[in-house]
């Protein structure tokens, strides 16, 4: 089911919106790196981050956000290189809130940098990182024609004796 929703690029204004939406989605601890407590102890550090993107001195980097009722909902998360060799790429990330899941923001947020990114004049590929049992977004990823080029065995340790591989992905605009 497709809900219909505001998606932007994030204002100044938002950034707060976004830091309690990656919270909630850290607290889950599913398919994030960074643990809950890192995140915490980090949150002022993302913040800048953040507000550089938005406010354009993060040059070629990017956020938009999805909004039901004028709440953040769902967010992507694009940064690129300030090296110029490495410039024409970047990585990102998507956060959907859990009770939003399953009714296409994903797919809506993605398509959005998708079209961002064929009309800037330096971006080429769009890259991520992906937990190999995240399969609903490594369908999301390959439905919009994203392709595995790489996977980087157990490199995520979630416990003493369980890791799962993450899987690099790319698209090419």
């Amino acid at each position: 089911m497709w809900l219909l929703l505001k998606v932007h690029q994030a204002l100044l204004a938002d950034v707060d919106d976004i830091l309690t939406l990656q919270k909630g989605i850290v607290e889950e601890n599913r398919f994030f790196i960074t643990t809950n407590e890192e995140f915490l102890a980090n949150i002022d550090e993302e913040r800048k981050r953040l507000s550089a993107i938005i406010t354009n001195s993060k040059k070629h980097s990017v956020v938009f956000v999805a909004k039901s009722d004028q709440r953040v909902v769902g967010c992507i998360i694009f940064r690129s290189s300030s090296i110029a060799r490495l410039a024409h790429h970047g990585s990102f990330s998507i956060y959907v809130d859990s009770s939003y899941r399953k009714k296409g923001i994903g797919m809506q947020l993605l398509q959005t940098l998708i079209k961002w990114a064929e009309e800037h004049p330096v971006i080429e590929k769009l890259s991520l990182g992906v937990f190999s049992t995240n399969y609903p977004a490594i369908h999301l990823y390959e439905k919009m024609g994203f392709v595995e080029e790489g996977r980087k065995i157990r490199d995520i340790k979630l416990s003493h004796d369980v890791y799962v591989d993450d899987v690099l992905m790319y698209k090419m605009v």
